[in-house]
């Protein structure tokens, strides 16, 4: 812990959230919920230490806030996720609470005691932990069929569906947010919902426009995090670009919401190097170096040290070249950034330093018939301005250009 959060520092990064209750149970001490499998290998095993604790002692030591992460239905993803149940596993107390789906199990959002045990658990972190805030997940209702919570919608006379389950599931993030609020107003409350508005919506039954609206005592949520994880010119098979990343970022930020209710976005790290499946080219990684194109986005408040930018800048360089990228020009790339630019308080130098490798290979470029427009999206915040900055660097067929940005806060 205490080198995971050392590895924290240089980032810039200042919160770090921990994921402590991934199937019904927990990474802490608690007597709602069974030890998690992932502490010893078997659920319901006491570990002999306390994780959570471990994490808040090492976060708050070097000034990092720390959330916790829950998943606030799901008790099991899979017949091996995990392996074995503990005997005060829900699935095992509670079965009537429960529905599954597939091989997963997860508690039915349409039962009130189940979703009222959710925020027991809630109430029971913030008041135990010196957490910094609580963070849900995208685990709402796991599946869109009729079936799983059929009795509880014909006894609540309703006759709409969706509206109805978006209604428990905003009960639920409400009465959560209120527990976190109750226990301490400072605290910081937020759900990272898909990315995709229409799946939050009509898949999840997510009401994002209420969450992100509400506010004063009507307040849902403190922050959304959606899950962005494609890049710049990410296209479906159908030939749609909805879900490119300059696409879908304008469309939640044109989004209503309260002055009081953050929007960030979140962003998949783990598909650097291996693309985001989408059916442009230039999704995929490029021939044999490892890094795609457009995997190099970063939260919007992150804040890059020198090293990190050089490391970034080595992976936008290199993902710009053609897919024939020589050797001796992999080398260039590499000793040009490793060697310039100790420091961001000159961009200039910093973007000078990033285009050079890329003006050496407009010739090789040019020559490939393969070769298409790329974008690499850097951004960095500059302390002393207080503000997001970004560049963008064009990479055609026949030269390299860039610009300067001031990103949406």
């Amino acid at each position: 812990a205490a080198a995971l959060m050392d590895n924290c520092l240089p980032l810039g990064l200042n919160t770090v959230i921990a994921q402590v209750r991934p199937f019904g149970d927990a990474l802490y001490r608690s007597s709602l919920f069974p030890w998690s499998h992932l502490c010893t290998g078997v659920q319901g095993q006491d570990p002999g230490f306390d994780p959570l604790d471990v994490l808040l002692t090492e976060a708050h030591a070097r000034g990092l806030s720390l959330e916790v992460w829950v998943n606030p239905y799901r008790l099991r993803s899979s017949a091996s996720m995990p392996p074995v149940l503990a005997e005060n596993s829900l699935l095992n107390t509670h079965p009537e609470w429960v529905c599954t789906v597939n091989e997963g199990a997860y508690l039915n959002p349409a039962i009130p005691e189940a979703a009222d045990y959710v925020v027991q658990g809630v109430a029971e972190l913030v008041q135990n932990y010196a957490v910094d805030g609580i963070h849900f997940d995208d685990y709402f209702y796991p599946t869109t069929d009729p079936s799983i919570d059929a009795a509880q919608f014909a006894a609540s006379g309703e006759t709409d569906l969706t509206a109805w389950r978006r209604a428990n599931v905003t009960r639920l993030v409400k009465a959560a947010h209120d527990a976190v609020k109750a226990a301490d107003p400072t605290l910081r409350f937020g759900v990272s919902p898909q990315g995709n508005p229409d799946n939050d919506r009509n898949e999840q039954y997510t009401d994002l426009s209420l969450w992100l609206t509400a506010s004063g005592a009507d307040a849902v949520v403190d922050y959304l995090c959606p899950q962005i994880y494609w890049g710049y010119g990410y296209t479906l098979s159908s030939g749609s670009t909805r879900f490119a990343f300059e696409n879908i970022t304008a469309e939640w930020l044109a989004l209503p919401r309260a002055e009081s209710t953050a929007l960030y976005f979140g962003l998949g790290a783990y598909r650097v190097g291996v693309g985001d499946g989408g059916a442009n080219a230039d999704s995929r990684p490029l021939g044999t170096v490892k890094y795609s194109v457009l995997r190099l986005q970063m939260p919007l408040n992150t804040m890059f040290s020198a090293p990190l930018a050089r490391a970034v800048a080595y992976l936008a360089v290199v993902s710009a070249m053609p897919s024939s990228i020589s050797g001796s020009e992999l080398s260039t790339a590499h000793w040009v950034v490793s060697s310039s630019c100790t420091s961001l308080e000159d961009p200039n130098t910093f973007w000078a330093m990033l285009l050079q490798p890329l003006r050496t290979t407009t010739a090789s470029t040019a020559a490939s018939a393969k070769a298409r427009i790329r974008f690499v999206l850097l951004m960095f915040f500059y302390p002393q301005k207080q503000q997001v900055k970004n560049a963008i660097f064009l990479h055609d067929t026949i030269a390299v250009s860039y610009t300067h940005l001031t990103l949406p806060t």
